[in-house]
């Protein structure tokens, strides 16, 4: 896959089968989180709340606990297709391998999502999180940009401060991801000079756990 596809394509099992061998376990694992987080109304909808989950997976894919706990399968009770499929979504995320776990998100949501578009009840509030799977594409791109960055040496050259570690920081703890326009321009400010970083800062569009440039700020692969 070269740049052009990758900026271009929206078939995110596509772009996981690329990124297989080249991406961390951390990354895959993050990206399987943000894809749940974003579909938490159709979760609500249905009766179930994956916080707990959620939050684990992405412990565990910091290293913070030692191992990923199975939720308690009996948790939920499952009365129609539409709620087992949420809940194999969520009980999927103590899995391993954390590519294989991303590949099952992916293919659980786009089996789960169809099967509730004719309800009018969750239908606007999540419009949205329907289609080609456009918004998954953004996250792995905002997850593995760096993949396709042009210098080999562009992490050990990205300008660093005091003000920017602290900023990267708090984005990360707080997910308060709508602050990277600021980041950028801390960065900027600290002699940055790389546009593609800048781009990704400031023009991107939305961002998540595992963005490439808090990442590289932080060290985190």
């Amino acid at each position: 896959m070269n740049r052009t596809e990758w900026e271009s394509c929206n078939d995110p099992m596509v772009m996981l089968h690329w990124l297989r061998g080249r991406g961390s376990d951390r990354k895959f694992r993050l990206f399987a989180c943000a894809c749940v987080r974003r579909i938490e109304l159709v979760l609500k909808y249905l009766g179930l709340d994956g916080d707990a989950e959620v939050v684990n997976a992405e412990q565990q894919a910091d290293g913070l606990t030692a191992e990923l706990e199975v939720p308690y399968r009996g948790l939920w009770t499952a009365t129609d297709a539409q709620r087992v499929l949420a809940r194999d979504l969520l009980e999927c995320l103590a899995d391993e391998p954390a590519w294989s776990t991303a590949s099952v998100v992916v293919s659980t949501i786009r089996h789960l999502l169809p099967t509730r578009r004719g309800d009018a009840s969750i239908t606007a509030a999540t419009a949205e999180i329907t289609g080609d799977g456009r918004g998954q594409a953004d996250i792995l791109r905002d997850l593995f940009g760096h993949l396709f960055h042009d210098s080999p040496r562009w992490m050990a050259e990205l300008a660093r401060s005091d003000e920017v570690e602290r900023l990267a920081a708090a984005i990360y703890k707080e997910r308060s991801f709508a602050e990277i326009p600021v980041l950028g321009d801390a960065l900027e400010d600290a002699g940055c000079t790389d546009a593609a970083v800048l781009e990704h800062c400031r023009t991107f569009g939305e961002h998540y756990r595992g963005c490439w440039v808090v990442d590289a700020i932080l060290t985190r692969g």
